[in-house]
Order: C-alpha cells, then sequence, then structure tokens
C-alpha cells in the first residue's frame, strides 16, 4: 500500500485531519506528525511515496526541511502547505526542492487536501512506470528473448561440439598411445582423466574464443597435480 506522511506542527490543524483521515479512510496509509525531525527519521527508514508538509516550522525553515528530505529520500514526491501571506517565502525553492504541489491553507474542504495529495500519488505512480518503462526498453536494446534464445541455442551447440571434438581426439589416442605396465584399472582411469582433460581443454577454447593460451594455463592449474605416474609413450 502507498504512504504519506504529513507534517503539521499546528496541533488544531493536526486534530483535524486525523479525525476526517479516520471518517474518509483513504485508500494510502499514512502518519501524522507534528515534529519534522520525526517525519525525516520516518523517510530514511520507510519508503514514502508522498510526503505532505507545512512550510513553517519552528526548529526548521522550510527550505532546509524539504532540502533535507529530497537528500534523503529523492524519489518521494513532495507537496507544501502554506497560508497566503508565506506564498512568497517558498517561492525561491519551490523549483529547487522539486515541490509538486502546493496547499493553500486553510482548506475550505477535505477535497482541497487530498486532491493534491492523490494526484501527487498518481504522479508518482507514473513516475515510477515511466522509469521501469524506460529500463526494460534499455534491456531490450541489448538482449531481446530472441537474443537469449540464440545464446541458448549456441551453447548447446558449443556443449555437442567439444562432445564431438573430444571423442575423435580419445580415439586417435588409443590407436598411438601406448600405457604401459598399467592393469585395466589403471587403463580406465588413465582413459578417463583424458577424456575430462581434452572436455575440460576443449571447452575453455570454444567459450574463450580460440584463445590457446588461456587454455593451456587453465589446464596447468586444474590438472597438473592430477597427472597419473608411469605413463609411457
Amino acid at each position: 500500500m502507498e504512504f504519506v506522511m504529513i507534517v503539521e506542527p499546528d496541533e488544531v490543524g493536526r486534530k483535524r485531519l486525523e479525525a476526517v483521515f479516520q471518517t474518509e479512510k483513504p485508500s494510502f496509509s499514512y502518519q501524522i506528525t507534528g515534529r519534522p525531525e520525526e517525519a525525516l527519521d520516518i523517510l530514511e527508514h520507510q519508503k514514502t511515496d508522498v510526503l505532505v508538509c507545512e512550510t513553517s516550522l519552528s526548529v526548521l525553515s522550510g527550505r532546509e526541511f524539504f532540502t533535507m528530505a529530497k537528500m534523503i529520500s529523492p524519489d518521494t514526491v513532495r507537496v507544501a502547505m502554506t497560508s497566503a501571506e508565506h506564498v512568497k517565502d517558498i517561492l525561491s525553492f519551490l523549483n529547487e526542492c522539486d515541490i509538486y504541489k502546493l496547499i493553500m491553507k486553510p482548506c475550505a474542504s477535505f477535497a482541497d487536501f487530498i486532491e493534491p495529495v492523490n494526484a501527487a500519488l498518481e504522479y508518482h505512480r507514473l513516475k515510477k512506470q515511466a522509469e521501469s518503462d524506460l529500463e526494460q526498453a534499455n534491456m531490450n536494446l541489448f538482449f531481446s528473448e530472441k537474443d537469449f534464445e540464440r545464446i541458448e541455442e549456441r551453447q548447446k551447440e558449443n556443449v555437442m561440439l567439444y562432445k564431438q571434438a573430444a571423442e575423435v581426439v580419445m580415439t586417435m589416442l588409443k590407436q598411438h598411445l601406448t600405457i604401459g605396465q598399467m592393469d585395466s584399472v589403471g587403463e580406465y582411469m588413465m582413459e578417463h582423466y583424458l577424456r575430462d582433460l581434452l572436455g575440460y581443454y576443449l571447452e575453455t577454447m570454444i567459450h574463450e574464443n580460440g584463445n590457446y593460451l588461456m587454455g593451456y594455463n587453465r589446464l596447468k592449474m586444474n590438472f597438473i597435480m592430477r597427472m597419473p605416474d608411469k605413463v609411457s609413450i
């Protein structure tokens, strides 16, 4: 559920809002506080879709509060509340702090308050959707579904390729390799060792685009300690 943080330092105004919210039952969750420092703390630790704040504060100025709010949670849509006599004071930082809406007090009705809040929520939804669409579009520039299918198909072809190549090389080795003084178990172990080695090497060569040095170094690191004793060619 979407969350709205409301800062109303005036106790009478705060209680009026709380009473109306209990009656109206908005579609979003909310918290109303009279302390801007509490609002900033909540903003830091809880995902907040819309922040509504009175600009006449005792501890901070409206500019300071909204500047800090923007730094803490840049994705939160900010809405300012003020009275007619303070409008000139906040015009200087409306753009600077990215204030989306301005609620003029006193509100003649609850609609005068809730409509800007709902508009800010809708703006937040649209902004998030636009960001998601852009991210998806950027992803599609690099990897489409067909790209992934081609990569998967190429991977299967590579697997078949090095298996076939390993079989060919193993056949040649069996025809020309003489293993002296080895029983059947030793020959079996040698054959599987060579098969593993060849498969690993061919796989490395395919995936490293024919980099022989890379294939050699990986084989040396992974197989040098496993080389069987008493092998003569």
